[in-house]
């Protein structure tokens, strides 16, 4: 189990098209790293991609800073790792900057 994150943008006649191309997602073993880190994944729902950018880079940051510290804390069960979620993190942010205008939407 996980988390997933897609995007949507308006096309001209204002209705919304899921990107597939940019569906990211990584396993929950995870997700009290990006809440310590002060990301907050599952309030992302309908938001537009450029609200978040500040949070997302904050916490990407944090993650990097103290990699060491959060990777103590890597799952026992081997399905996820503090460096693991940077590197999806940084592809979320990516997509996002790309995108600042599109929809997030999130399941967990």
């Amino acid at each position: 189990m996980g988390w997933d994150i897609s995007i949507k943008e308006q096309k001209d006649d204002g209705t919304f098209e899921e990107l597939d191309q940019y569906c990211l997602n990584y396993t929950h073993n995870t997700n009290f790293m990006w809440r310590e880190a002060g990301i907050k994944i599952d309030e992302w729902e309908g938001l537009r991609c450029r609200a978040v950018l500040d949070e997302l880079n904050h916490g990407i940051k944090d993650l990097k800073e103290n990699h060491t510290i959060y990777g103590m804390k890597n799952p026992d069960n081997g399905w996820g790792s503090c460096l693991g979620l940077i590197k999806v993190l940084c592809n979320v942010r990516d997509v996002f900057e790309y995108h600042p205008d599109a929809l997030i939407s999130v399941s967990m």
